[in-house]
């Protein structure tokens, strides 16, 4: 488990420097072994900064379809319509 929390503390990390394709890398390896919502909708977040926004949009209706709310800290429904709204 230490590995997966640390790959993922790593992603953030890169999340928050502007590194998308590492951080992307990072939580492809923790969807690996855990593929919980959370993580399809960071994952999203980072392809969406890339301007890659139907791979966003793909990553952020799964993270809808497991059950994931506003409890990540932001409205999922409204970020993935405005997705949906750019992606072709």
């Amino acid at each position: 488990m230490d590995w997966t929390h640390n790959s993922l503390g790593l992603g953030l990390a890169y999340f928050d420097d502007g590194q998308y394709d590492e951080a992307i890398g990072d939580y492809n390896k923790v969807i690996e072994l855990n593929p919980h919502p959370v993580l399809h909708y960071f994952r999203g977040k980072a392809h969406a900064k890339k301007g890659d926004y139907a791979q966003g949009l793909r990553d952020w209706r799964r993270a809808l379809r497991g059950g994931i709310d506003e409890s990540a800290g932001e409205d999922p429904r409204k970020n993935a319509e405005l997705l949906r709204q750019k992606a072709p």
